[in-house]
């Protein structure tokens, strides 16, 4: 199962639900809006092409999943860095 954590927010002095609801809105880091708080963490997949580093079909098919579930921002995990 993949976790799931919520982007800092100030505490407010509102009920728990109104705090809960700030999940649901965009926010800002630096230029970069994301759709709501909701982001999913850097781990190691092991789903990359171990020879080039490449994403394979099994690790896009992941990352599509966490978007259309609802994840605001995916922090992409163990990738190589391309020369160019």
């Amino acid at each position: 199962m993949t976790r799931i954590f919520a982007l800092y927010y100030p505490r407010l002095s509102t009920t728990h639900g109104e705090k809960m609801s700030l999940l649901f809105t965009p926010a800002k880091i630096g230029n970069l809006e994301i759709p709501n708080r909701i982001l999913r963490s850097a781990t190691a997949e092991l789903m990359a092409n171990d020879l080039d580093g490449k994403p394979t079909e099994q690790l896009k098919s992941l990352w599509v999943a966490l978007a259309k579930g609802g994840t605001g921002l995916i922090i992409t995990g163990h990738m190589y860095v391309h020369s160019s």
